[in-house]
């Protein structure tokens, strides 16, 4: 994507924004693309300076979260910087996932955004697990057989 092609939030609403940041930080992480996510980050930036409701800071929020996340795991393709001490990219996802699920906004969102899916660097997947991934039941999966007892109705 070349700098004249970049998408802009200019006459956007903020659902339309957020449609557009949440594409941007998809593209990103199916195509390891850097720029794209800190694309992502600037124009979160901008549309949080435009003044948003808690519920949208919690959803943007998140969006930057998968942003670090993508940044994190391109970054951190090379062996090397696995072991470094400071790690950034993923000081910033667990920053961004916390503040956005312990936001005054984030009882407003509907169960299905409270319950996304975390970035794939903070996901279970990455940690050993005794149980055979044939017999895990996937979040999504887990979310509607649990939306009973563990969402407010």
């Amino acid at each position: 994507m070349s700098q004249n092609d970049q998408p802009t939030l200019e006459g956007l609403t903020a659902s339309d924004a957020f449609n557009v940041i949440g594409t941007l930080v998809d593209l990103a992480a199916d195509t390891g693309n850097l720029k794209l996510a800190e694309y992502a980050l600037e124009l979160s930036n901008e549309l949080e300076a435009r003044g948003i409701s808690d519920a949208e800071a919690s959803l943007l929020d998140y969006f930057r979260a998968n942003a670090w996340s993508c940044r994190y795991d391109r970054r951190h393709q090379e062996g090397d910087r696995v072991w470094d001490f400071e790690q950034e990219e993923l000081q910033q996802t667990i920053f961004f996932l916390r503040r956005a699920a312990h936001g005054p906004g984030f009882s407003e969102l509907d169960a299905l955004r409270r319950c996304h899916d975390v970035p794939p660097v903070l996901s279970s997947t990455a940690i050993w697990s005794p149980i055979p991934p044939d017999q895990e039941i996937g979040r999504e999966e887990a979310l509607f057989r649990r939306t009973d007892h563990r969402l407010p109705a």
